[in-house]
């Protein structure tokens, strides 16, 4: 990120207070590294968009990486038809118009449940919301997808949590959806399965433009072996546009441009929600700032920021009302985002807090290998986490308070840094919200000495465990490797906040 000394009076101390000629790297060295970073970030770039086909199984010349594109494709296209409830089984009432391409399918997860049932156990498809032209469409759409991928693929892939983004993702998403035809033209497959590599290395490139080519082929590489799977980037559906949303935001905040920083960490959260969290510890340093009766010009930064960062979300709930299911999208959006995270504190395959304290104390250490065999443990792993409740709760405030201390400790040019571990205690999710671990190094790449070291070799070696240990994409199905995850996440946030609260005081100028 650029840096900004503003008026102070000596040179090496920016406004984050740090001391970059005590610390700073050898300035041959880092260029060169720069130099070697810029180059082998072009060659990344080249490597990638010369295959658009990367995505596709090597063993399939036909079949693509489809699981993630058929939930957000199809959910976003027939959203005003499917809602968040009826997904899976439209789609089978489509199987079974057709040619029952599907026919391995047996069982299927009800999204008014999450349990596993037989096929034709599901709730029934609301087909009075379609139109005869729009079913025939999404048929054509349904036949594609079973085309493309692998018979016992699409088995399990009926046993995944069916589709949850907000009304205003959908807002989005629908009218690029209706607009690509992805059952009709080579071209649009291609492009609908590789949007979310662009959206990811743009981010990397705007991390390039700002602070230069070391910092964005750390980052690069990390998103490359995120948790040891890059295949799960391709294949999907606008699931990963909140990365170069986030990198903006993070670049905004640092120049001291608060209310454009809050404006788009405000589209992310309107794509996404959980981005909401890297702002959180900005919203509380401001408000804290206000409580102490700081100076106006010590908390302002930050009220500027919640200002924007609330009206942006504000308007993207407007929007997401506007997107076809009026303020009840909102409300069936609630009540089947609500199922889903209730169900991912208990499933071994998730992140988080809640997550890690069921497969704690759980008697059952049976593994799994798909979501289907998982369910009986699942449950079992929530009754055991009702049972050590209390458990839960104090180690919540152990969580909520190291991050209470950070947030008052930390220069205000690190606050995004530390919305994972609120993330982290706050709820349990999906896997692929934490390829936002790969920010970390860039988040810190200018702050102290200590938390840039820890920042940068922690991620590394995060990840690279996960590489080289655990061996599985994203988290472990397994018992042990899956605890072991969790834990190494869980300290490596903790740390984060540690040397932040041990080691140095706060500043409030977001600038660098």
């Amino acid at each position: 990120m650029s840096q900004t000394t503003g008026a102070t009076s000596d040179p090496r101390i920016t406004d984050a207070g740090v001391d970059e000629t005590r610390d700073g790297w050898n300035s041959g060295t880092q260029k060169m590294l720069q130099r070697a970073g810029s180059v082998s970030l072009v060659v990344m770039l080249i490597a990638i968009f010369a295959g658009t086909n990367y995505f596709k199984h090597e063993t399939y010349a036909d079949s693509y990486e489809v699981w993630n594109t058929f939930h957000y494709y199809l959910g976003a296209k027939y959203s005003p038809e499917v809602g968040y409830f009826s997904l899976y089984t439209c789609a089978l009432e489509a199987d079974r118009d057709s040619a029952n391409y599907w026919i391995r399918v047996e069982g299927a997860r009800d999204m008014g449940t999450y349990r596993i049932v037989p096929r034709y156990s599901l709730p029934p498809c609301p087909r009075a919301n379609f139109t005869p032209e729009r079913w025939s469409k999404f048929t054509q759409d349904v036949e594609w997808f079973a085309i493309h991928g692998r018979p016992y693929y699409f088995a399990r892939l009926f046993a995944d949590k069916g589709f949850n983004p907000p009304p205003s993702w959908v807002a989005v998403a629908r009218p690029l959806a209706q607009a690509v035809p992805i059952s009709q033209y080579r071209l649009a497959t291609d492009i609908i399965f590789n949007l979310d590599v662009i959206a990811i290395l743009g981010g990397v490139l705007i991390i390039w433009w700002s602070s230069g080519g070391t910092v964005a082929l750390l980052t690069g590489a990390l998103t490359v072996f995120y948790f040891g799977n890059f295949g799960y980037m391709g294949g999907n559906f606008l699931q990963y546009f909140w990365f170069p949303l986030v990198v903006v935001a993070i670049i905004l905040w640092a120049r001291n441009k608060p209310g454009y920083s809050g404006a788009v960490l405000g589209v992310a959260t309107g794509l996404q929600v959980f981005p909401l969290f890297f702002g959180l510890p900005v919203i509380a340093r401001g408000i804290i700032g206000f409580l102490r009766h700081r100076k106006e010009s010590d908390w302002r930064a930050h009220f500027r920021f919640n200002g924007a960062l609330v009206a942006v979300v504000l308007a993207s709930l407007l929007v997401g009302s506007l997107a076809g299911g009026g303020t009840q999208a909102w409300g069936e959006w609630q009540k089947k985002i609500t199922i889903h995270r209730n169900y991912l504190r208990g499933e071994i395959f998730d992140i988080g807090l809640a997550n890690l304290t069921a497969t704690a104390v759980s008697t059952n250490h049976r593994s799994a290998t798909t979501y289907q065999d998982d369910v009986p443990n699942t449950l079992m792993r929530l009754t055991a986490l009702q049972n050590n409740i209390l458990l839960y709760y104090i180690l919540w405030v152990g969580f909520l308070a190291m991050w209470l201390l950070a947030v008052v400790t930390a220069p205000a040019s690190d606050l995004f840094g530390y919305g994972l571990l609120l993330m982290y205690a706050a709820v349990s999710s999906s896997p692929y919200y934490y390829l936002s671990l790969a920010l970390i190094p860039f988040i810190f790449w200018k702050s102290s000495r200590a938390l840039r070291l820890y920042a940068i070799w922690g991620t590394v070696a995060l990840f690279a465990g996960h590489i080289i240990y655990f061996r599985d994409n994203y988290v472990s199905w397994r018992y042990l490797p899956h605890l072991l995850s969790q834990c190494s996440i869980a300290l490596f946030l903790l740390g984060l906040a540690a040397i932040s609260a041990f080691s140095r005081q706060a500043t409030d100028a977001p600038n660098r």
